[in-house]
């Protein structure tokens, strides 16, 4: 509940479904914390600064809503990547360091080695 997120610094999504991160991201606007977002699939990863003002989540995820999909396979590398740049992104925010990814998420692809920041 919004509640519940009041009085939180900051929410890290390791939600595994758009429809969730959705309503996280409702959540979050209401009570203000941002949250640092990431998501996998297979070699595929992404991560990113989501605040009520950047509406990365929406912006990402909007489309994907009513999407039914088969459970999605990761590889362990890709899950341990995208969770250290959450990390990375949660303690530059918790110490007011400057972050490449507020207006912005960056994209990877392992098996490729593809990295991409990308506008939001």
């Amino acid at each position: 509940t919004t509640d519940d997120l009041v009085n939180t610094d900051i929410v890290v999504d390791c939600l595994d479904s758009a429809k969730s991160r959705l309503e996280l991201a409702a959540l979050c606007k209401e009570a203000i914390p941002p949250i640092i977002h990431g998501a996998v699939a297979k070699w595929y990863g992404q991560a990113g600064l989501a605040t009520p003002e950047n509406s990365l989540i929406e912006k990402i995820f909007a489309k994907q809503v009513n999407v039914q999909k088969e459970p999605v396979k990761v590889t362990a590398p890709t899950v341990y990547h995208i969770a250290s740049l959450q990390s990375s992104e949660a303690i530059k925010y918790l110490l007011n360091y400057p972050s490449e990814l507020i207006n912005n998420w960056l994209s990877c692809d392992l098996l490729s080695t593809d990295f991409q920041k990308i506008s939001s």
